[in-house]
């Protein structure tokens, strides 16, 4: 057989595998097909797979990727709508816990002036005088402050360090001046409240609610002098269990938080699917 001949049946198999190939349209249209069977299965993982292959390597065939499209719609329908229903399963079951634990806790008066709920424990506000003292308040969110309130003379307190047995810990520094640093005169009497929030706080309430409630706290203020106190049990247990109540609220707000958008995006998606 001669080199023409060799060269023209060659040739004419590389056009008979190419009309036989399936070409890229047909292509996409098999992987939206098993795309869409791993969705119907509840395979949603896969199928979002395919999808994303689609995606990528099949830019041109526009009708196929915009189908994808509307099946990852509808796969994250399924998913959202699964994501809320187990949310809500775990709401129900800590519901009791967390009124269980605000039993021990009122609103602060204080709450009526924002948006958000602030709770003050029992022991820190009914026939509690102020005095020097630790006290916590607790918000809604979970987020929880530390105040350091100081009644006598003018100490400008900046800072507050808490010694137990062999070990202590210090706040951050809240200069005078500082917007969470508030100092008043009431009938000749010094008064210093410092509200310690967040990282300012640098893990004191932990501290204090993971050691041994045997063991007695003492705490020293720094400023122009420093002033030491010891912390009474009750009061030492309210911000041990103020800390602990912050926890749960956080825990059970972020539930609700992320039910209620899992609710809102399938409610977008379910209006974007019904205006196609």
């Amino acid at each position: 057989m001669t080199v023409k001949k060799l060269n023209l049946i060659s040739l004419w198999a590389v056009l008979w595998l190419s009309a036989c190939s399936p070409n890229p349209e047909e292509q996409a249209n098999a992987l939206l097909l098993q795309a869409d069977s791993l969705y119907q299965t509840g395979r949603y993982d896969k199928s979002k797979i395919l999808i994303d292959s689609l995606e990528r390597n099949y830019r041109h065939q526009i009708d196929q990727r915009r189908q994808a499209r509307v099946l990852l719609d509808r796969i994250k329908v399924k998913e959202e709508t699964r994501n809320a229903q187990y949310l809500d399963s775990l709401i129900e079951l800590m519901e009791p816990e967390v009124n269980e634990l605000m039993k021990q806790f009122v609103l602060s008066k204080d709450s009526a002036y924002v948006k958000e709920k602030i709770y003050t424990h029992r022991k820190q506000t009914v026939g509690y005088y102020p005095h020097t003292n630790l006290t916590a308040q607790v918000y809604e969110n979970g987020d929880i402050d530390l105040i350091s309130v100081f009644c006598g003379y003018a100490l400008n307190h900046t800072q507050v360090e808490v010694k137990i047995a062999d070990m202590h810990l210090e706040t951050g520094v809240l200069p005078v001046g500082n917007a969470y640093n508030y100092q008043f005169s009431d009938e000749g009497v010094r008064w210093e409240y410092l509200t310690f929030k967040g990282a300012a706080q640098n893990g004191l309430l932990a501290f204090i609610a993971s050691t041994d409630a045997k063991e007695r706290v003492r705490v020293v203020l720094h400023g122009d002098k420093t002033h030491t106190y010891y912390l009474e049990p009750t009061d030492r247990q309210a911000l041990t269990e103020a800390y602990q109540f912050a926890g749960k609220m956080k825990e059970f707000y972020n539930m609700k938080k992320q039910s209620r958008n899992a609710k809102e995006k399938t409610r977008y998606l379910l209006q974007k699917l019904d205006s196609l």
